[in-house]
């Protein structure tokens, strides 16, 4: 009998923890949960949740796994206009493609303005 109260204890404690974390930081487990769909680590998920329960804010992964993996194709038009996008056009034959993960950080300095506001834009 004891050891079923202590259960319904813990239980109650763990509810209202959530339900506290759930009112004092609002959209914290859905992060946590975003987090496991794209990275899948389940080492990443407990830590984040232990986080959660510490009062600890959390935030988004900065790129996810199926993000990194999205390809990015590069052309140059007839009149030597560079475009970006995700989908390459049917009449375009010489192109480059680029995997969002295989970008580095600088590339500030490697793209022009114009190619940046494009690629945010969706290459359009």
């Amino acid at each position: 009998m004891k050891q079923v109260l202590l259960i319904l204890l813990i239980l109650a404690l763990i509810i209202g923890r959530v339900l506290w974390v759930k009112e004092a930081h609002p959209g914290q487990w859905s992060i946590v949960f975003d987090n496991y769909q794209d990275t899948e680590s389940v080492g990443e998920l407990v830590a984040e949740t232990i986080s959660v329960f510490r009062g600890i804010r959390v935030s988004r992964a900065p790129m996810s796994v199926r993000e990194a993996n999205k390809v990015i194709y590069k052309w140059t038009d007839k009149y030597g206009q560079v475009h970006m996008n995700y989908q390459l056009p049917p009449d375009v034959k010489d192109y480059e493609t680029v995997r969002l993960g295989d970008l580095k950080f600088d590339i500030d300095k490697s793209l022009s303005k114009e190619e940046k506001e494009a690629l945010l834009k969706g290459g359009q």
